[in-house]
This record gives C-alpha cells, sequence and structure tokens, in this order.
C-alpha cells in the first residue's frame, strides 16, 4: 500500500511536470511562429514595397521631362496612390516635388538617401518625413538626366494593417491556448500511462512472495527502442547523402558558366543560378519570384509563356550593350517535375566572343577582298592597254610595266599579311621556338630599310644592347619590320628612328620611336584594328597593307606581352613592347 501511495503521487508529480513541459514548449513556440510571422509579414512587406518603389523610379526615369520638373512629378503622383515624387539636382537643390513647393524645400545634399544615391546609383533610407510629417520610406535613383528621382512612401500603413490584424491575432491565440491545454493533458496522459503499468507491475512483483506471471502489457518496448534507435541512425545516414548529393549538385549548378532558370506553370521561379543572375543583370537575394519580377526582357517572357501554355521551345539572342546572351527555352515534362510544377527551363550561355569573331571574320573578308581588287583592277587596266598596243610611248610602256610590278608586290605584300594573321589567330599549331637574337634581327631590318630611309634623309639608331628571346624567329622578324618600317614610312624628311632593347630577367622590353608625323588622338584606339589606316592617301602611296600594326598585336598577345603607344601630331609615335620572359 506503501508503494502504490507513492508510485501515485510520483506519476501525479511526474503527469503534471510532462503537462507543464508540453504546454510550456507549445506556448513558447506560438509566440515564436507569431513574432516571427509578424517580423516576417512586415518585412516581406516593406521588401517588397522597396523592390516595386525602385522599378517605379525607373519608369519614371523614362517618362519624364525635364523641361518642368515639378509639373512633371505632380503629373506623375496622380497615377500611384500615396507615392510622392521629388526630382534633386546633384548639389542637393529640389527642383520638383509631387505633394510641396520644391522652392520652399530645404536642400537634400545631407539626406541618406541621397548621399547614397550619388554614391552607388540607389539610396534607401526610413525615417519621419519634416514636410508630410509620417513615417516615411525613401527610395533615391540616381538618372542619366543628371538628377536624383526620388520616391518616398507612407510605411505606416504597414503597421496599421498589423494592427487591423490583432483582434483576429488574439482570438487565433486563445484558441490555441486552449488546444494546447488538451494537447498537453493528452500527452501527459498517454505518456504516463505506460510507465504507470510498468511500474505497477515491478511493484507487485517485488511485494510477491511467490513468482507470478508477468501482466506488462508493453514488453515490446525494448524492442520498439532499440528498433527506433536503428531505423534512426539508417535515416540520418540517408539524409546526410541526400545532403551531400544535394550541395555537389548546387556546387555544380552555381559553378556552372551557363545560366539555368527554372520556373514553374505559372513562371514562378524555382531555381536560378549564379552565372543566370550575371547573365540577366539580376540583383538582390530573393529570387523566389514570378520571373516577370526579376527580367524585363519582353521578348524572353513571350517566349516563357510560349513554353508553359504551348509546350514550345525556343532559340534566340539577347543582344545587350555589354554582352550577347544565347537563350534557350525548352518546357519541362512531367517526368522530370510533378505535374502541378511544371513549367519550363531557361538556358543561357554568353556567346559575346562567338558572335563578335564571326562579325569580325565577315568584315576581314570583306576588307581583304576590297583591298585585293583595287591592285587587281589596275593589273588588269594596264595589262590591257598593253596587250592592245594603244600605248606606244616607251616611257609610258616602262611606266604601266613598273605599276604593274608594284601592284603585284602590293598584292604579294598584303596575302603574305592574310596569311600570316590568320596563321596567329587560329593557333592549329604551335610554332617552332628557339633563342633569336633580337638585336642581329633589329641590325639586318634596319640595313634592308635603309634605301628606302635614305631617300628622305631619315636616320635609323640601333641599341647595341645585346638581346635575345626565346620565340618563333619569324614572329620575332614580323613585329620589328612592322614597327621599323612605319616608322621610316610614316616620318618626315630628315626625322629620326630609335630602336632600344632592352632585357631583364623577366621581360625583354622593344621600344620604337620616331619623330615623324604622329597619329591623331582620336585615331590610336583603332590603329590596331585589320585594314585601318590613319590617312588612306599616304597608307596607298607607301604600299601599306592595313595590317601591320593588328599583325604585331597578335604577336604581342600571343606571348602574353603588351604594347603600349605615346603618340601626338607633328611630334611622333613610340611604340613599346613588354614580353615576359617564360619558361622552356
Amino acid at each position: 500500500m506503501k508503494y502504490r501511495i507513492k508510485s501515485e503521487r510520483t506519476l501525479s508529480i511526474m503527469k503534471k511536470a510532462i503537462f507543464i513541459r508540453i504546454f510550456t514548449v507549445l506556448i513558447v513556440g506560438l509566440i515564436i511562429c507569431s513574432t516571427i510571422s509578424a517580423y516576417t509579414l512586415s518585412r516581406n512587406e516593406e521588401k517588397h514595397t522597396e523592390q516595386d518603389m525602385i522599378k517605379m523610379l525607373h519608369i519614371i526615369d523614362e517618362s519624364i521631362s525635364m523641361e518642368d520638373p515639378n509639373a512633371e512629378a505632380e503629373r506623375l503622383a496622380k497615377s500611384a496612390e500615396d507615392i510622392r515624387i521629388t526630382v534633386i539636382q546633384l548639389d542637393g537643390t529640389v527642383i520638383g516635388d509631387s505633394h510641396a513647393n520644391p522652392w520652399e524645400m530645404e536642400n537634400h545634399k545631407d539626406r541618406k538617401e541621397f548621399k547614397e544615391a550619388l554614391e552607388n546609383g540607389i539610396g534607401l533610407s526610413k525615417r519621419e518625413s519634416e514636410t508630410l510629417g509620417a513615417y516615411q520610406l525613401y527610395v533615391a535613383f540616381q538618372s542619366d538626366k543628371g538628377v536624383i528621382m526620388r520616391l518616398s512612401s507612407n510605411i505606416d500603413g504597414v503597421l496599421l494593417n498589423m494592427l487591423k490584424l490583432m483582434p483576429a491575432t488574439l482570438i487565433a491565440i486563445f484558441i490555441a491556448l486552449v488546444i494546447s491545454l488538451i494537447i498537453a493533458a493528452k500527452f501527459s496522459v498517454s505518456l504516463t500511462k505506460p510507465l504507470a503499468d510498468i511500474e505497477q507491475e515491478l511493484i507487485e512483483v517485488k511485494n510477491a512472495r511467490e513468482p507470478v506471471q508477468s501482466n506488462i502489457k508493453y514488453p515490446e518496448l525494448a524492442e520498439i527502442t532499440t528498433r527506433i534507435n536503428l531505423l534512426a541512425k539508417d535515416i540520418k545516414k540517408s539524409a546526410q547523402k541526400l545532403t551531400n548529393e544535394r550541395e555537389k549538385l548546387d556546387y555544380i549548378i552555381n559553378n556552372m558558366e551557363e545560366g539555368i532558370i527554372l520556373i514553374d506553370k505559372k513562371q514562378e521561379v524555382m531555381l536560378i543560378n549564379e552565372s543566370a543572375k550575371d547573365l540577366l543583370h539580376i540583383t538582390g537575394e530573393d529570387t523566389r519570384v514570378n520571373l516577370i519580377k526579376l527580367v524585363q526582357n519582353l521578348k524572353l517572357l513571350d517566349a516563357c509563356s510560349d513554353a508553359v501554355e504551348k509546350g514550345k521551345s525556343s532559340l534566340f539572342d539577347i543582344v545587350g550593350d555589354d554582352k550577347t546572351v544565347s537563350v534557350h527555352i525548352t518546357p519541362v515534362k512531367n517526368e522530370f517535375i510533378s505535374e502541378h510544377e511544371a513549367g519550363a527551363i531557361i538556358v543561357l550561355a554568353n556567346v559575346t566572343a562567338d558572335r563578335t569573331a564571326v562579325q569580325m571574320r565577315q568584315e576581314f573578308f570583306s576588307n581583304a577582298s576590297h583591298e585585293l581588287k583595287t591592285p587587281i583592277t589596275s593589273i588588269y587596266g594596264f595589262a590591257e592597254l598593253l596587250e592592245q598596243g594603244l600605248v606606244t610611248d616607251e616611257e609610258k610602256r616602262k611606266e604601266y610595266i613598273s605599276r604593274i610590278k608594284q601592284e603585284s608586290e602590293r598584292i604579294t605584300n598584303l596575302i603574305n599579311d592574310i596569311l600570316m594573321i590568320s596563321q596567329l589567330e587560329q593557333k592549329k599549331t604551335e610554332p617552332e621556338r628557339k633563342e633569336v637574337d633580337l638585336t642581329e634581327t633589329a641590325r639586318e631590318i634596319a640595313s634592308a630599310i635603309e634605301p628606302q630611309a635614305a631617300q628622305n634623309r631619315i636616320s635609323i639608331a640601333l641599341s647595341e644592347n645585346p638581346v635575345s628571346y626565346y620565340a618563333n624567329p619569324q614572329q620575332m622578324r614580323e613585329l620589328l619590320c612592322n614597327l621599323m618600317e612605319n616608322a621610316v614610312k610614316y616620318n618626315r624628311p630628315g626625322g629620326k628612328v630609335d630602336v632600344t632593347l632592352t632585357q631583364t630577367p623577366t621581360q625583354v622590353m622593344i621600344q620604337v620611336k620616331d619623330n615623324g608625323i604622329g597619329i591623331p588622338l582620336e585615331a590610336q584606339p583603332r590603329i590596331f584594328e585589320r585594314f585601318y589606316r590613319v590617312d588612306k592617301g599616304r597608307s596607298k602611296k607607301v604600299g601599306g597593307t592595313g595590317l601591320g600594326l593588328a599583325i604585331v598585336k597578335h604577336i604581342v598577345n600571343n606571348y602574353n606581352g603588351k604594347i603600349e603607344l605615346t603618340s601626338a601630331e607633328g611630334i611622333g609615335s613610340r611604340f613599346k613592347i613588354i614580353l615576359p620572359v617564360s619558361p622552356r
């Protein structure tokens, strides 16, 4: 009897303890969930307001006229409730406001959102408005029109909406409390009853003088516990395996060069990797939204609608200012994803280099055809005159034959340059490299062009420093020859050409300087383009092909070097090439 009373008292205490703990956990969980939900709701509302205001700023920036910014601000504000539009000059002066007289407003240069927009392009802040006397959310945007566009919205409405929900929330909490009490009571009974039965059986066995048959109703508890533990271990292993596989998949997807976007039937974004964000200029962490909120390209959005609604695949390019993106949209079949989520997968790839290469090839062939056509036409014309015997004067005959030889030489030089630049671009085979005496090579080239230089009294000065470089001899000769010939061709009578070669343990420097006609500043960024000539008339007169500097640039790039140009009209030009010494 003593043991029974003690047992009942113990179980009663245990039941109360279990009840209190369960009830406390439920209440705490309820409070935490309510708090998190309220905060999340408020923050999401505020975040969506920020995003909407940023998008609205871009729309306003495109439509607003700067002739009368104040009137424009008032006009645009009429189409959006509870939105205030302010136009601010870069010095902080307000020149337009939809809700106040801008001339009575103080300078805004110290406003937080103004300073952030000036520095980063976008600025955000929250404070009480001195003009309106209400707590406002401010979003500022630096426009290409030379002003700061600012929107403000009353965010007291978010708090009011939360307060409006308080009665319903209190009722829900009260109901949850009642349910928690019932659940806690039932759980405390259900948890203590098996223990009570086991304990009572133990007491009876202990008090019995003779062995009694056990009436324990829960002999499986130990085995079940063991099995649960084993199952828990298996589940933990499986979960860890799934986690590892998911992390591996996430790593692969997020490190792909191609962009990947997965959308459902409603065009809600289910997955998007970093490459896709970069290619489409998507910013922000919250990307689990409708695609239309992330992407502004109408062609892409229309193609996604066709994929989701009609099961139609699409392949097209998005051409931007800085890159060209290939877009491939494919409907997702039900075997890959559940039917209610079946949508489309968008694969993005940066094809800027490919498209640029195609365009450059087209331009190259077009320019090459044009450059070849001119001398061929001249040769054909002179040859036809000579063939028909229309030229009887011996001096004219010699002149025409000389012209034919000149144009033939021009064609030969052009073809050789075309072949050279083609080999440099294709890189099908690595050219043979060996130790090249650059000083001796420069000396040979100077000797070859000396007659041409002498015609205009141009002197060529070479540094005597012994410099060698591990490279392809033909490429080094082509590099030096183009630079030195240009320095002579585009010099002036009595000019000078200085060729300096220096060497360190890590690099070789080649410098070709002249005091000739120089290169106009506006032409300098283009001189390394194929077939580009600063002075077309002079280039043809001196026999240039328009490919020399392009060849030089390619050779320098092949050796991971760099080339610098310093030039001024009437003063001269200096080409400085730095080639790194690589291990052999």
